[in-house]
């Protein structure tokens, strides 16, 4: 394999990154069968260290969350237990997408945490639960804590590389996956580093670290296995290759049927490739597992198209009382600003945007406030945002379809903005606002 020496400080790590594969890969039974990942599957190597989550691979997560409890139940001062139940919970949350197992997994660890406050195994499961809800400043200080005390394991660089690249400090997330996957090539570390490809704008790289992270997972860990493909799925789409991309989300179905991760990704592939009623029907599928609020936007914004005037309504209702419930914080404000700019108060989505930018420097931050001041008429500051949110070189449509509209309203910009469009269309052919033109 050869690393991608397009971009910036990127190709460099990257090529590191892509040494260190390939001698791991080596030590490997390379069986040639695919797979994918954006942010690997949590649970991979925390597995390995807590009662009852060994068997877990050929148990169903609903048994392993059973047996974690019942030991808890039968000891409740058994530390080593109650960090045992936090990786079921965390496991669960994943599968079923309920962020109220996030909750349930930190108060299993501050149990823990309690009987043994020194306990460096409750402290690294704790950062990773802090990610989990998107406390990345706290789960990115807490991970450097725990490599302060033993530097040689590998977990917690995979809990600082997620922290680090949600706070948009990417050189650093790469240098954490980088010293990851030199202590200990898997699924875990493979699946990150494929991810900093497909964001640094190498899809086509990240594809084949995917298939390492694919060779790395076990035939019994049917979620994991759907986890990847879902995440492969995501790079092709970055490829423009949305028949390629539902065929991963077929993947992830069969490998776990009813998965909604991927039900939403093909409702999405459906809707790119021009079949609205399939992917209202995923949509709705995906749903009724978890009210996610840009899933419901989404198939609002589908619902809309199709002249369902009072069906859109209703989906966006959702997304606004699911966006409620979850409280304050930036993956809200961000969600919100986006929403608001589209469908509601410009100003009010532009407050949402700066409260996000406060604590998070990520692409998509960057995007949803260029987008917010780009509904405010405020162009000059809205593509200054969106350089930033395009410094990876991320190809993303939206990101791109944004950028191009900005560009058109400056001075002098008009084939920077033809070019952006180009590239978002090569990505969606089903955008359809018109570059409105600069005039002086």
């Amino acid at each position: 394999m050869k690393g991608n020496t397009r971009r910036g400080a990127w190709p460099a790590l990257a090529a590191a990154l892509v040494v260190g594969f390939s001698a791991a890969a080596a030590t490997l039974h390379v069986r040639g069968s695919r797979q994918a990942a954006a942010v690997p599957p949590p649970s991979a190597s925390v597995s390995q260290r807590h009662p009852g989550a060994r068997a877990a691979a050929a148990a169903s997560v609903d048994g392993w969350v059973a047996d974690a409890e019942r030991a808890v139940a039968e000891n409740p001062r058994d530390a080593d237990a109650l960090r045992g139940l936090a990786v079921a919970f965390m496991r669960k949350q994943r599968q079923c997408g309920d962020p109220g197992y996030y909750r349930r997994a930190m108060a299993a660890v501050e149990r823990s945490m309690a009987l043994e406050p020194n306990s460096y195994e409750s402290r690294a499961l704790k950062a990773w639960v802090l990610a989990g809800e998107h406390r990345f400043e706290e789960a990115r200080d807490l991970a450097e804590q725990c490599i302060a005390r033993r530097p040689r394991d590998p977990w917690n660089y995979g809990t600082l590389a997620d922290a680090l690249a949600e706070l948009g400090d990417y050189p650093a997330a790469v240098a954490a996956v980088q010293r990851m996957i030199d202590r200990k090539p898997d699924l875990a570390s493979y699946s990150r580093a494929a991810h900093q490809r497909d964001l640094h704008g190498d899809p086509e790289g990240a594809l084949q670290l995917f298939d390492l992270a694919l060779d790395a997972s076990s035939p019994r860990d049917p979620e994991s296995i759907a986890w990847v493909r879902v995440q492969r799925g995501n790079a092709r789409l970055g490829m423009g290759q949305a028949g390629a991309a539902d065929g991963e989300y077929r993947c992830a179905l069969e490998a776990q049927p009813g998965y909604h991760l991927a039900l939403a990704a093909r409702a999405r592939c459906q809707a790119l490739l021009g079949r609205r009623p399939e992917a209202i029907r995923l949509y709705e599928q995906a749903l009724a597992v978890i009210p996610r609020p840009d899933w419901a936007i989404a198939l609002g914004d589908l619902k809309r198209d199709a002249g369902d005037r009072a069906g859109a309504a209703a989906q966006y209702a959702l997304a606004q009382a699911a966006l409620a419930a979850a409280g304050a914080g930036a993956d809200v404000d961000r969600q919100m600003a986006l929403f608001l700019a589209d469908h509601g108060d410009p100003r009010a989505a532009l407050q949402h945007a700066r409260r996000a930018a406060r604590t998070r420097g990520d692409i998509y931050t960057c995007d949803a406030l260029a987008w917010a001041l780009y509904r405010n008429g405020r162009y000059k500051e809205a593509w200054k945002a969106s350089r930033r949110a395009r410094r990876l070189g991320t190809r993303d449509a939206t990101l791109l379809r944004h950028a191009a509209l900005i560009a058109a309203r400056l001075p002098g910009a008009s084939r920077q903005a033809r070019e952006l469009l180009r590239q978002a269309w090569a990505l969606d052919p089903t955008l359809t606002e018109p570059v409105v033109p600069h005039r002086a």
